[in-house]
């Protein structure tokens, strides 16, 4: 065999194994961000909200109730849950993980989301819950929270709103506090 030849194939071989190892470390780091959310999942499948709920990090228990998680996951599909794809999921130094993909529901159906964990005293928790809600959402940015039991308002609340906002408006440009 040439010795060129030779040369090639070790320096490929050896970045073969260089490839394989780094993939075995990327995938051991981020196995306990993966765990974390199936078994999350695992709990809401089984019906087991209340162990789901205390798989969630302080702070996001500090920002949800137990209430509302219970009727976020009534009013979502997320309690419908098959099965998940993570097809992004890494962690990133100072102990935050991030999985990304889509759950399947048992009717079938797709929910792409997202899910940041964050390790607290050496275990993942839920710290931000993530769906790809469809239909009618709030803009991005914007510090309105979805209420699932929000109604549209009657035809005389509208009115009274414009009302309002029409007279504000016509202060405002009257006092010329309106800047163009």
């Amino acid at each position: 065999m040439n010795k060129t030849l030779r040369i090639i194939l070790i320096i490929l071989g050896v970045l073969v194994v260089i490839g394989v190892v780094a993939w075995n470390l990327v995938w051991y780091a981020t196995s306990g961000v993966r765990q974390a959310t199936n078994d999350f999942f695992t709990h809401i499948k089984t019906g087991d909200v209340e162990n789901a709920y205390q798989m969630t990090a302080r702070e996001f228990q500090a920002q949800t109730s137990y209430e509302q998680f219970t009727n976020f996951l009534a009013y979502s599909t997320l309690q419908e849950y098959e099965s998940a794809n993570w097809s992004k999921t890494y962690v990133e130094t100072g102990g935050r993980g991030i999985s990304e993909g889509t759950i399947t529901t048992k009717e079938g159906g797709v929910v792409p989301i997202a899910i940041e964990l964050v390790k607290e005293h050496d275990v993942w928790k839920i710290f931000r819950l993530a769906p790809h809600i469809g239909g009618l959402i709030p803009s991005a940015g914007s510090s309105e929270t979805v209420n699932y039991e929000n109604k549209i308002p009657s035809q005389e609340e509208l009115r009274r709103l414009v009302f309002i906002s029409m007279n504000l408006f016509a202060k405002d440009l009257k006092n010329a506090q309106i800047s163009y």
